[in-house]
């Protein structure tokens, strides 16, 4: 079994090699945290140090998961590709009405990205500051 000592350092020399400013990790067995951490920057503009609990901007990378986790989800019958998205965001504009899960992952529903459409995700008691499609994960029926 690696040491948390192995696995810090086998991190560090990673990040040397790969060049890579910082990082955060966790490591769960059995549902039990057995190490978390950050090693480096969480950003390098700030200098902030990278810890445990430090969040990371991303850009579209997660689009590709996010889709991924969304169409297992259609394929186990939890949501469909052609439901609005007001079923699982009450709320909603009513010109939003007519845009559908689907149109959220192929981005054709029109919706802006400006900062005002931003400020009212943020608004949606679903949306809890996220932006749309996560929050669609958020309030998936029982």
């Amino acid at each position: 079994m690696l040491r948390s000592d192995d696995i810090d350092d086998y991190l560090k020399a990673q990040m040397r090699w790969e060049r890579i400013p910082g990082l955060s990790i966790v490591v769960v067995r059995d549902g039990q945290i057995l190490k978390a951490g950050g090693y480096g920057f969480s950003n390098l503009e700030t200098d902030a140090q990278a810890g445990a609990d430090s969040v990371y901007k991303m850009g579209s990378l997660s689009k590709q998961f996010l889709a991924a986790g969304l169409l297992v989800l259609v394929q186990d019958g939890k949501v469909g590709l052609d439901d609005p998205v007001n079923k699982y965001l009450p709320g909603v504009p009513e010109a939003w009405k007519p845009i559908t899960v689907r149109n959220l992952l192929t981005h054709t529903s029109g919706i802006s990205t400006t900062t005002a459409s931003q400020r009212l995700f943020k608004r949606l008691p679903a949306c809890r500051g996220r932006t749309l499609l996560p929050a669609v994960f958020l309030r998936l029926p029982d």
